[in-house]
């Protein structure tokens, strides 16, 4: 009888990249169904710029901040404006934070959106990728609404260098929940989803500049729509 082999370092390795792209897959396929309905999506071309900053206010504390300007229609309108500052707490590779968005809606109506957020965040190597989780859940206060809509956001990216230099590349997903029907016209249960493709840049200095490809579907009552976004951003650490 031959003996028995311990699996090759290698080939634990793979397994568990191919659990985490299959993770990453099986999150993007949950919207799936909803592409093939009869009633197609909505399609739009869209750009999201961003700037994103980090300033450190101990050991274990720091600021954020993150400013979205988003256009829609084609690029030909300003969709809205996102300001958000949050307080994060990191021990390890586990971080807390607690924040605020405001969204500042101009098409197709001018409205302003107020939303209370808390986020517990995961982050660790595996099989030569930086690999993240974000939980978040939001609460929103949106005018014309019922008091606050609960929603659930569960992101997973994941980062690898190339060749060693200021180059990575990021796979991801992110999905949201609505937790209830407070909002107008809204539904409890699957709310959007925002695969994403992209290319980093670390410049240095706490400076990365971030570009890449997302596909925002968000699930409506009438027809869904598929918005297909650029997004560019910077982003600042100190």
């Amino acid at each position: 009888m031959a003996p028995l082999r311990r699996p090759h370092p290698r080939g634990a390795s793979a397994a568990r990249l191919a659990a985490a792209l299959a993770a990453c897959l099986a999150a993007a396929t949950i919207a799936a169904p909803r592409l093939a309905r009869a009633d197609p999506a909505e399609h739009d071309a869209r750009l999201w710029a961003q700037a994103t900053g980090r300033l450190g206010l101990g050991p274990r504390a720091a600021a954020l901040l993150l400013v979205q300007v988003r256009l829609a229609d084609d690029l030909a309108r300003l969709e809205r404006v996102l300001v958000s500052p949050a307080l994060e707490a990191t021990f390890g590779p586990l971080s807390l934070a607690l924040g605020y968005d405001a969204h500042v809606v101009e098409w197709p109506r001018d409205a302003v959106e107020h939303r209370v957020f808390e986020q517990v965040a995961l982050a660790h190597p595996l099989a030569g990728f930086d690999v993240a989780h974000r939980l978040r859940l939001e609460q929103r206060f949106a005018p014309h609404a019922d008091g606050a809509a609960l929603r659930l956001r569960w992101r997973l990216g994941l980062v690898r260098g190339l060749g060693g230099g200021p180059f990575s590349v990021e796979l991801a997903n992110e999905l949201f929940v609505a937790l209830d029907d407070r909002r107008p016209h809204a539904r409890a249960g699957f709310d959007e989803a925002r695969p994403y493709a992209g290319l980093r840049l670390d410049v240095g200095g706490g400076l990365r500049l971030e570009t890449g490809y997302q596909l925002q579907y968000v699930s409506r009552p009438g027809r869904d729509a598929a918005n297909h976004t650029w997004l560019v951003a910077l982003a600042l650490a100190r």
